[in-house]
C-alpha cells in the first residue's frame, strides 16, 4: 500500500500554480509518512470487529459498508493519535497534524487516500473504489475528526524548529515542545536561540538612523506586531531609505514574523506586512493624516541593498523584535523619539508653509489686521509650485489652518483670517 499511495502522490499532475505545489507536497510526504503506520487487518479480525459494533448494536445487524466506514474512520483517527499524528476538522476541511504544525489536505487528495487507507486495511478494492462509499467516508471522518483548539486571548505564539515562543504581558516564555492543540499551521525554519545577538544588523539599524532613539523607535514600531491585542493604527515610513532597501528590509522581516501574527495584527486573513509600512510619495499631508504615520528618519541611503547585507541570523533579529516588544508591554505605547515627532511636523506642509512665509495670527477683535482666504491660499499654492508639492483643496487648506489655531471670519468682502504675512 504504501508503495501504491507514493506513487499516487509523486506522479499527481498539480494544475495550480508553484505556491499551491509546494504547500500540496507537504501534505503528500506527511500522509506516506503516515501510511506506513497503517497495518493490514485480516478477514477473521473484521468479523469480530463486525461482531463487537453488533454487540453494541440496540437496533439489529449493522450493513457491512456502513461498519466499514465508522470503523475505518475510527481506525485512521486513532492510529494518526497514537503516532503522533493527528486528524481534525476545521471549518468543514481535514487538516492533518504532522509533528510541529497543520497541514490542511485538499479534498481529492483526501479521497485518494481513504481509497487506498482503505484497501490496505483489507477493504475489497471494489467497495474501497466505490464512489458512494469513499464519499460517505469522507464525511464520517470529517464528522469523527472533532477537534477543539486553544484559542490564546491575551497571547502571542510563535512556532519555530525547536518549539514554541509566548509573549504575554507577564514577559516570555520558551516551551521546547510543539502542541497541536494551538492548530498552527506553520512552522518557522529557524529555531530560537534566547542570547543570539547580530551585531551586523543592529549596527545596519543605527547607522541607518539619526539617532539611538530613533533606532529604538524603528524597532518598536516594527516589534508591536508580536504584541497581543496591541495597534495603534499607525504606518511606518522609512524616509531617507531608498524604495529597494525597503522592500529587502520587509522581505527579511516576511521570513521572521509569521503572517498569521500579521493577519491578526490587521485583522484581516488577506494583510501582508507591507500594510505596515507607507512611502512619503503616498502621505497626505494633512494634519488628520500624518497623525497616522510613525516617521523614521533616516540617513540619505546607498544603492547598496538590504539584501547585500546577508543578515540571515534570524535568531537574532526575532530577539531584536522581541526586545521592542518587551518594550511595548511595559510601557504599554510605542517609544517615539523627539526626531521621529519633530519629523512629523515638519512633514505638514501647511504647518511649513504658516512657519517659512511668516504667517502669524493677529488678535480677534474689530480692528485687527486681516488677511483673506484667498490671498493666503493663494500664497500657499505658489510655495507648493516652489517645493513641487502638490497643494491640498482650499476646503482642506483652510480646516489644516484652524487646526494650527488660526481664527476666521466673514465679512462683507469675503471670509478673512485674524493672519498676517510679517
Amino acid at each position: 500500500m504504501n508503495k501504491t499511495l507514493a506513487n499516487y502522490l509523486s506522479n499527481t499532475e498539480d494544475v495550480f500554480d508553484n505556491a499551491y505545489k509546494t504547500e500540496n507536497y507537504e501534505i503528500k510526504k506527511a500522509l506516506v509518512d503516515f501510511s506506513k503506520k497503517l497495518s493490514s487487518i485480516s478477514g477473521e479480525e473484521w468479523k469480530e470487529i463486525f461482531n463487537l459494533m453488533n454487540s453494541n448494536s440496540a437496533a439489529g445487524k449493522i450493513n457491512p459498508k456502513e461498519a466499514y466506514i465508522v470503523a475505518i474512520s475510527k481506525i485512521i483517527i486513532n492510529c494518526a493519535i497514537e503516532s503522533n499524528y493527528m486528524f481534525a476538522q476545521y471549518e468543514n476541511t481535514i487538516w492533518f497534524y504532522y509533528f510541529k504544525y497543520w497541514l490542511k489536505i485538499p479534498l481529492n487528495l483526501l479521497k485518494e487516500f481513504l481509497k487506498i487507507a482503505s484497501k490496505n486495511l483489507g477493504i475489497p478494492e471494489h467497495i474501497a473504489s466505490s464512489v458512494a462509499f469513499v464519499n460517505k467516508l469522507q464525511k464520517q471522518i470529517i464528522q469523527d475528526a472533532y477537534f477543539d483548539r486553544v484559542v490564546l486571548k491575551d497571547k502571542t505564539l510563535i512556532n519555530l524548529k525547536n518549539g514554541m515562543v509566548f509573549i504575554s504581558k507577564d514577559g516570555v516564555y520558551f516551551d521546547n515542545k510543539h502542541h497541536p492543540k494551538y492548530f498552527l499551521k506553520y512552522v518557522l525554519d529557524y529555531e530560537y536561540i534566547i542570547d543570539e545577538k547580530s551585531d551586523d544588523f543592529e549596527k545596519f539599524i543605527k547607522d541607518s538612523c539619526m539617532s539611538n532613539d530613533v533606532a529604538k523607535t524603528w524597532q518598536q514600531s516594527i516589534a508591536q506586531i508580536l504584541v497581543p491585542n496591541f495597534s495603534d493604527d499607525k504606518r511606518i515610513c522609512l524616509y531617507g531609505l531608498n524604495n529597494e532597501i525597503v522592500s529587502d528590509l520587509i522581505s527579511e522581516l516576511k521570513e521572521i514574523i509569521p503572517q498569521d501574527l500579521i493577519a491578526n495584527h490587521f485583522n484581516n486573513e488577506d494583510a501582508k506586512l507591507e500594510d505596515l509600512f507607507i512611502s512619503s510619495k503616498d502621505i497626505k499631508k494633512d494634519e488628520k493624516s500624518l497623525e497616522n504615520i510613525i516617521f523614521i528618519p533616516c540617513k540619505n541611503s546607498s544603492d547598496e541593498s538590504f539584501s547585500e547585507h546577508t543578515f540571515k541570523n534570524k535568531p537574532a533579529i526575532l530577539n531584536w523584535l522581541i526586545d521592542g516588544a518587551k518594550e511595548i508591554i511595559k510601557n504599554r505605547r510605542i517609544y517615539i523619539a523627539n526626531e521621529c515627532s519633530e519629523f512629523n511636523n515638519k512633514f505638514n506642509l501647511v504647518s511649513l508653509f504658516v512657519k517659512e512665509s511668516s504667517l502669524v495670527k493677529t488678535p480677534k477683535d474689530s480692528k485687527s489686521t486681516t488677511s483673506s482666504f484667498e490671498n493666503v491660499f493663494k500664497r500657499y499654492e505658489s510655495f507648493c509650485e516652489l517645493y513641487d508639492e502638490k497643494p491640498l483643496g482650499s476646503y482642506t487648506f483652510n480646516k489644516e489652518l484652524k487646526v494650527l489655531g488660526f481664527e476666521g471670519t466673514r465679512r462683507e468682502s469675503g471670509n478673512v483670517w485674524y493672519a498676517k504675512f510679517a
